[in-house]
C-alpha cells in the first residue's frame, strides 16, 4: 500500500541577482533583478508502507526541500503530492499526528530541561494515552540504551545522546511516517551504529515508513531498502540497494600494497585512484583488464607485496553517478 504519492513535483525560488559595481548597486536599490532557481524539478515517486527509503544527492540537489514539501512546511511551485491521503500543505491536525520530522542540525528539545520533561509535554501535545506513553518510552529508551539518561539535563549529554533523545521525542507518539534529515550528522561511529540499528529494529517492530537523507553512505547502505538519487533537483535513479550496487559491476577495486613509499600518480594509467594511504593504493579498474594489469604490475614493481580485488563500494558507485549526473 502506497503512503506517499508524488507526481511532477517542482519547487522554484525567486532569488535577487546582485549587480556588481557601485553604480549598479545604486540602480539595484530601485530596479532589482531576480532569477528563478529550481530546487526540485518534476519529481515523481511512490513510497510504500513500511519501506525505509534513502534520499541521496549532492549539496543543493533538493533533498531537504523535498522533505519539507512532503511534510507541508514548503508549498510546491507545481505538481501534486499526497502523504497518507492528505495534502501536506493543509497541515491538518490529523495529518501532523501521523508524521514526524527530525533534522539532525536542529533540536526540538529544551537544552535546560531533562529530556523526560519534553517527552511529557509531547505526550500532552499529541494526546498519547498513558499506557501507550509508558510502553513507548520504555521500548525506545531501551532500544537506544538511554534509560539512565532520561532525567539528566539535555545540555549535559553528548551529541550522540542528544540525538537519541530527539529520536525518542519524534517516535514517542507512534507516527506512521518519519522523515529524517541527516540524523547522524557529526556523530561518532558508535552513535551512528546505534541509530542505524534502532531504525532497522523499529521498522521491523512497528512497520513504520522512514525517509532518510544522509551524506554518510553507510547510513543508507546499512539501513535502507531503496534509494532515490537526486541531481540538481531531478531524479536520476530510483531502485533497490542491490540494483545500485550492480550498476557498475564491470568495474572493480584493485588494492596494491607496497613495502616502501611510491608515487601513486604513476599508477593512474591503470585506473582511477580511489585512495592512497600507508603505502596501500586503491584503483578503480575495468574488470576485463584485471589480468593484463596485474601481470604488468608484478613484472614492473619489485616493491609490490600484495594484490587483492573487490567489488566497487556503494559510496564510490553513488559518487560516480553524482559526478556523471546520470546512471550509465
Amino acid at each position: 500500500m502506497s503512503v506517499i504519492n508524488v507526481n511532477n513535483l517542482s519547487k522554484s525560488y525567486k532569488i535577487h541577482e546582485k549587480q556588481q559595481g557601485v553604480i549598479n548597486t545604486l540602480k539595484d536599490l530601485f530596479n532589482r533583478k531576480y532569477v528563478y532557481k529550481e530546487a526540485v524539478s518534476n519529481l515523481t515517486m511512490t513510497i510504500e508502507k513500511g519501506e525505509i527509503v534513502g534520499l541521496l544527492g549532492e549539496n543543493g540537489a533538493g533533498k531537504t526541500t523535498t522533505l519539507k514539501m512532503l511534510t507541508g512546511i514548503l508549498y510546491p511551485t507545481s505538481g501534486k503530492v499526497t502523504v497518507l491521503d492528505y495534502a501536506p500543505t493543509q497541515r491538518k491536525r490529523e495529518f501532523l499526528r501521523k508524521i514526524a520530522f527530525v533534522m539532525g542540525n536542529k533540536s526540538e528539545i529544551n537544552w535546560d530541561l531533562p529530556a523526560i520533561d519534553t517527552f511529557r509535554y509531547q505526550k500532552l501535545l499529541y494526546q498519547v494515552p498513558d499506557e501507550l506513553y509508558k510502553k513507548n518510552i520504555d521500548m525506545l529508551a531501551e532500544m537506544l540504551n538511554v534509560k539512565h539518561l532520561l532525567n539528566i539535563q539535555l545540555r549535559r549529554l553528548s551529541l550522540g545522546e542528544r540525538m537519541k533523545m530527539e529520536l525518542i521525542n519524534s517516535f514517542l507518539y507512534s507516527p506512521e511516517i518519519v522523515f529524517l534529515d541527516e540524523p547522524t550528522i557529526g556523530l561518532d561511529l558508535d552513535s551512528q551504529l546505534a541509530i542505524r540499528k534502532f531504525l532497522r529494529e523499529y521498522r521491523e517492530e512497528r512497520k513504520t515508513t522512514i525517509i532518510i537523507t544522509s551524506h554518510y553512505m553507510d547510513d543508507i547502505e546499512e539501513t535502507c531498502d531503496r534509494v532515490i538519487l537526486l541531481s540538481k533537483g531531478s531524479k536520476i535513479f530510483d531502485g533497490a540497494i542491490s540494483e545500485i550496487s550492480g550498476l557498475y559491476s564491470a568495474n572493480k577495486v584493485l588494492q596494491l600494497v607496497f613495502n616502501q613509499s611510491i608515487n601513486p600518480h604513476e599508477f593512474s594509467k591503470y585506473g582511477e585512484i580511489i585512495e592512497f594511504k600507508d603505502n596501500a593504493l586503491k584503483l578503480m579498474i575495468e574488470k576485463e583488464q584485471y589480468g593484463s594489469i596485474v601481470t604488468e604490475l608484478i613484472h614492473q614493481n619489485k616493491n609490490l607485496v600484495d594484490i587483492s580485488i573487490t567489488n566497487l563500494p556503494f559510496k564510490n558507485i553513488v559518487h560516480q553517478i553524482m559526478v556523471e549526473g546520470r546512471v550509465s
